[in-house]
């Protein structure tokens, strides 16, 4: 996540601070793209880790994600291995 989060910022170095909440999905885009763009047929039946979550692709072509649960414990969010 950091090394395509430091080739984004070079990319495009003017990115206000209020967008960075759409980060992880602009990462997921960014990450997706080489994917998406040789043949759905390439796209990993059983997901794609990305920043928002594990990606996957349907057979109408449309991605969706399923979320990565998190549990707070002493004021800190961490992931639950599912």
């Amino acid at each position: 996540l950091a090394a395509t989060q430091k080739a984004i910022v070079a990319s495009w170095p003017n990115i206000p601070g209020k967008d960075e909440a759409l980060y992880a999905l602009g990462v997921d885009a960014y990450n997706l793209l080489p994917l998406l763009m040789t043949s759905s047929a390439n796209f990993p039946t059983q997901g794609v880790a990305g920043a928002s979550g594990v990606l996957y692709l349907d057979q109408y072509q449309h991605i969706y994600r399923r979320l990565n649960w998190a549990q707070f414990v002493d004021g800190g969010a961490g992931i639950i291995n599912n």
